[in-house]
């Protein structure tokens, strides 16, 4: 085996196998990828991605470990030149070298033969919108990580109640929901694990669909993965409909994220809760860490409501959990939370978004500081003129 490429164009080959070839496996062949056939091939016998590989010079075949030669690759200068070739010598161990102006690395290898080729899946390829990528990456971050409810740990390809595709992650304690004209039967689950993958591929492309696989096929790149063998619950009932007159918080997410970042040093605990208390055009936030008379409270100048009661009101809420809702819409003027009470499922949104998102407010102890904090931060009365 013989390859003559640049260090940038070996790299970006690479980069798309980060989230599936594992340093940790304890079947050697799962540490490395396939190069040849003008390509790079990776699996975890649950996905199976190849990717083009720009190079002057390929033939043969080899198996080399991935995070080595991905390690070498991002710090050489990109247009180094560097060539892979077969070691053949069985004595050291080594089965391949790694050459370049300046330097030499022998890495051991695995023949090709024995690496294991990717399933096929019988259907139609159907061309993905163009929201399947901005999609994907707006449920990321719902998906859950509990091992219990293993059918949580993907996005669903679903449809809303007028039959229209959209995407949707839940991990129980917050869902999205994002538009995307999808043309899959059923409600097929993407592993998390496939989500990250598809993530740093291309974006447009063509995808095929069976009951326990999907295969995509993008530009210079095909993965293959399997699908979470379960059934997504009715998301639908969860998604709160607040009447015209129900408690509405917005806010600019930008400033919100601003005293999140502040707020949050005070606690180690980025699980910690954030009460938002509010008066007439006032709101506050405030966070008590685990630490004897550490608080801090401040104002969101840009906060105001809506049909809250008279003497003000407070709505608790995950820290972790709003930091996601500000990244989610980073750039938007405006984000409306609306809930029937304020012990409801919150229904947020964004203007100019499409992404529909849900959060279960947290019980709260004490509220006391909150509703304090409306009072000892109240913005000065406006001088009267002369």
């Amino acid at each position: 085996m013989h390859l003559a490429t640049t260090a940038r164009d070996l790299r970006l080959a690479l980069e798309p196998f980060k989230k599936l070839v594992s340093g940790r496996s304890t079947i050697p062949i799962l540490a490395t990828v396939r190069i040849g056939n003008g390509e790079i091939r990776g699996t975890d016998l649950d996905q199976w991605l190849s990717v083009k590989l720009a190079a002057t010079e390929l033939s043969g075949s080899l198996c080399v470990p991935f995070h080595r030669l991905l390690q070498i690759a991002r710090n050489l200068p990109p247009a180094a030149s560097l060539t892979l070739s077969s070691h053949g010598s069985a004595k050291t161990g080594f089965g391949a070298v790694l050459a370049f102006d300046g330097g030499r690395y022998l890495l051991p290898s695995i023949a090709s033969h024995d690496f294991p080729d990717a399933p096929k899946v019988d259907g139609p390829l159907k061309a993905l919108p163009d929201t399947f990528l901005p999609g994907l990456d707006a449920c990321a971050p719902f998906i859950s990580t509990e091992e219990t409810r293993y059918y949580l740990n993907g996005i669903c390809l679903s449809k809303d109640p007028a039959a229209q595709g959209v995407l949707v992650s839940t991990d129980g304690h917050r869902l999205a929901a994002h538009p995307c004209a999808h043309r899959v039967d059923g409600n097929p689950i993407l592993p998390r694990c496939a989500v990250e993958t598809l993530r740093g591929l291309p974006p447009a492309g063509k995808a095929v669909f069976s009951e326990t696989r999907a295969a995509f096929q993008l530009p210079g790149a095909r993965f293959v993965t399997r699908l979470i063998d379960g059934g997504f619950p009715d998301w639908h009932r969860v998604v709160p409909k607040p009447a015209a007159n129900a408690p509405r918080l917005c806010f600019d997410p930008a400033d919100l994220d601003r005293l999140l970042r502040r707020l949050s040093g005070l606690s180690s605990d980025a699980g910690g809760s954030l009460e938002i208390a509010a008066k007439g055009d006032l709101v506050t936030l405030t966070r008590i860490s685990a630490g004897p008379g550490d608080e801090g409270v401040e104002r969101l100048d840009s906060g105001s409501c809506d049909n809250w009661p008279e003497g003000g009101a407070t709505w608790s809420f995950r820290a972790r959990y709003l930091k996601d809702i500000c990244r989610l819409h980073k750039g938007a003027d405006r984000v409306r939370v609306t809930a029937k009470d304020f012990g409801s499922p919150a229904h947020i949104t964004a203007e100019g978004r499409k992404t529909l998102t849900v959060l279960m407010p947290m019980r709260s102890d004490d509220s006391q500081a909150a509703r304090e904090s409306l009072t000892a931060l109240a913005r000065p009365a406006p001088a009267e003129a002369a």
